[in-house]
């Protein structure tokens, strides 16, 4: 968590993230914003050394201190709902 919170081009959001797309994303309550769980290999195996300089990532600190880390996507859970609404898609 330290190494998350001193990265220079990662910014810890709140916590208030709730699941959608059948856990494909993650919306945040408070600012409408859409994440997805960043899967890539981004520390060193057994440490907090990164691996990769990822610009640009989010990250939570969960309650039982669980770390994720998440890629913002460009339009709000809105907007997509909106997208998918006039295209007749289901959300």
């Amino acid at each position: 968590m330290k190494a998350a919170k001193r990265h220079p081009g990662w910014v810890e959001i709140e916590d208030d993230v709730v699941p959608r797309d059948g856990g494909r994303c993650l919306v945040s309550a408070g600012s409408d914003r859409v994440y997805v769980i960043e899967r890539g290999n981004v520390w060193e195996r057994g440490s907090a050394a990164l691996v990769s300089d990822y610009p640009g990532l989010a990250f939570l600190v969960r309650r039982d201190d669980e770390l994720l880390l998440l890629r913002e996507q460009p339009d709000s859970w809105t907007t997509t709902l909106m997208r998918r609404a006039r295209s007749g898609s289901a959300a």
